[in-house]
């Protein structure tokens, strides 16, 4: 049985399969009283008409698990932004050219930027100028060996003034399965 939003989407699919004649797909809750719920996939192509008749042929795959994997990695993600989000400590994203691709709000309470001052931004250009030779070896050699690191710099308050952190930096694929660098 399809819940109400899930005939909509049901009316939707076949009406948009006739009045294109493309391949529709479409993904579907169905409750029964003698199982579990599971999810659907179905696609549809519509066929040539024979004999002054329209054919509808339609493949039903079982997506079930696909979907709980979906919602366990979306479980998942939303956790780890609650943890980056209310983090005291500084956490950060740099790209292979060390600059800022993510930023949780910790730098605007500890050194005083705003998240959106820093994005695109290099992380060297906040590093101590004595420090920026060594950290850029540093970042260098993690990123070649996929190794982690812990050191100490001072990067600069916003008002100016150093704050010597220690700092743990690791190796890490972005979204684009490009290495990154995560401090």
């Amino acid at each position: 049985m399809l819940e109400d939003d899930n005939k909509d989407i049901f009316e939707n699919h076949v009406n948009e399969l006739i009045s294109t004649r493309r391949k529709q797909s479409c993904v579907l809750k169905v409750k029964s009283a003698s199982v579990e719920p599971f999810f659907i996939r179905m696609d549809s192509i519509f066929l040539d008409p024979r004999d002054n008749s329209s054919y509808i042929s339609t493949a039903i795959i079982d997506i079930t698990e696909q979907v709980e994997i979906w919602n366990s990695f979306k479980f998942a993600k939303q956790k780890i932004k609650t943890i980056t989000d209310n983090s005291e400590s500084l956490i950060c994203e740099l790209n292979q050219d060390g600059a800022f691709t993510f930023v949780n709000p910790a730098y605007q309470k500890i050194i005083g930027y705003e998240v959106n001052e820093l994005f695109g931004f290099k992380y060297i250009n906040f590093v101590h100028p004595d420090e920026t030779s060594k950290l850029l070896d540093e970042f260098r050699t993690l990123l070649e060996t996929s190794k982690s690191s812990t050191k100490k710099w001072r990067i600069k308050h916003k008002n100016g003034h150093w704050k010597t952190f220690n700092c743990h930096i690791c190796v890490s694929l972005n979204e684009k399965g490009k290495k990154s660098l995560l401090i």
